[in-house]
C-alpha cells in the first residue's frame, strides 16, 4: 500500500496525534478566564476574575512604620524551603511551590480558608502572583499578593 503510513512506517501520523492530543489536553486543562499576565494585571482598572488584588509595601507599612500584617486573616509564604528557613513573618503557613502545583496538594493547609482575606508573599512578587492566580482557579475569593516594587 501507498500513501504516508506506507512510506514513514506510521510515524508521522502517530506523532501528529501525539501532537492533537497534548494540545487538546492543554487546551482543556488550561481555564481561558484566568490567563491574565502581571503586566496585564496591574494595568489600571482591568476588571478580570483572574487577577488577584495586588498589594504594595504602602499597604503593609501602617502611618507608624509598624508592619500591618494583622488586617489579613492568613499569611501564605510560597518562597522555598531554604528561604523558608532563613526567616518568615509569624504566623505564616509555608506552601513551596504553590505558584506552580495544583492547589488540591495543599488543601491540608488551606482547607476552610476559601473567603478568607489571604496575603501571598515570596522574595519578589512573582510567585506569589502565579500562586494566587492559582488559589482563584481554585474558589478561592479575597487573595492578596505583595508585590514589590520595579525599578
Amino acid at each position: 500500500s501507498s500513501g504516508i503510513n506506507a512510506e514513514y512506517g506510521g510515524i508521522i501520523p502517530l506523532t501528529i496525534l501525539k501532537m492533537f492530543w497534548f494540545t487538546l489536553l492543554i487546551l482543556v486543562l488550561t481555564p481561558l478566564s484566568f490567563s491574565a499576565s502581571l503586566e496585564e494585571c496591574a494595568g489600571a482598572g482591568l476588571d478580570d476574575p483572574s487577577c488577584p488584588i495586588m498589594v504594595g509595601i504602602e499597604e503593609l507599612v501602617d502611618k507608624s512604620n509598624k508592619r500591618s500584617f494583622s488586617k489579613y486573616d492568613y499569611r501564605i509564604d510560597v518562597r522555598s524551603d531554604g528561604e523558608w528557613q532563613e526567616g518568615h513573618a509569624n504566623v505564616s503557613i509555608h506552601a513551596a511551590g504553590l505558584h506552580a502545583n495544583p492547589v488540591e496538594d495543599y488543601l491540608d493547609k488551606l482547607a476552610g480558608m476559601e473567603d478568607a482575606k489571604i496575603l501571598v508573599y515570596c522574595k519578589s512578587g512573582g510567585r506569589a502572583f502565579e500562586a494566587s492566580q492559582n488559589l482563584l482557579k481554585y474558589g478561592f475569593s479575597n487573595i492578596h499578593p505583595f508585590l514589590l516594587p520595579t525599578i
